[in-house]
């Protein structure tokens, strides 16, 4: 790894940190909304996997924060084919939930075991860039928005289970960032910004 490769990981890093103190209040206040409801769990472990957002597919494993109002998770996905940015990538993405309602507000009261959210995050990914690429490794960010279009308490459909608290399925869109030392006049392939979106599933553990 070059010494330009390190400084892009730490300016990564600092941008990170700065986004989270934006975030973070958001979060908190989530955390106090009463809309949160439910049995409080401060720590949870969850199973990520997800296709398209610009990406072919990544899987991941994290750790959920205050009643699954933050999520912390370590990424490993393969980039999308005929891109500039592809090959292996391996990273950390980072989630705050800002609004959280349960269904049976707006539909009907048996749907009190499913909930809706909207959180805010972002992403960080170093690809390899494959040698057959012919292109340095770099990082990569993205901005991140999330939609988890329905969430299940599995407890109660299985109640006697210890595991498997819930069952979401989540959309997310979000803006690409390419470094700026890529140079997209001189190739097709590359890009500065980029919106994408993408789908997943996410199995939360406990």
């Amino acid at each position: 790894m070059t010494a330009n490769t390190m400084v892009k990981i730490i300016k990564a890093g600092l941008l990170a940190g700065g986004m989270w103190l934006l975030i973070l209040p958001c979060a908190a206040a989530q955390q106090r909304s009463p809309q949160s409801g439910g049995d409080y769990h401060p720590l949870g472990v969850f199973f990520d996997a997800s296709v398209m957002g610009g990406l072919q597919s990544s899987t991941g494993i994290g750790v959920s924060l205050y009643n699954d109002i933050v999520k912390l998770q370590a990424i490993a996905a393969r980039g999308a084919d005929n891109t500039r940015y592809g090959g292996w990538a391996f990273g950390g993405k980072m989630i705050a939930n800002i609004y959280s309602v349960k269904l049976s507000r707006w539909i009907s009261p048996d749907w009190e075991f499913y909930t809706t959210t909207f959180g805010l995050g972002a992403q960080f990914l170093y690809f390899t860039m494959e040698k057959e690429m012919d292109a340095a490794p770099l990082v990569m960010g993205q901005l991140l928005g999330q939609w988890e279009i329905i969430k299940a308490d599995m407890s109660y459909f299985f109640p006697s289970w210890q595991y498997f608290k819930s069952l979401s399925l989540y959309a997310e869109p979000g803006i690409w960032f390419a470094p700026s030392d890529v140079d997209t006049n001189d190739d097709e392939k590359a890009w500065r910004t980029k919106f994408t979106i993408g789908f997943g599933l996410r199995v939360s553990l406990f």
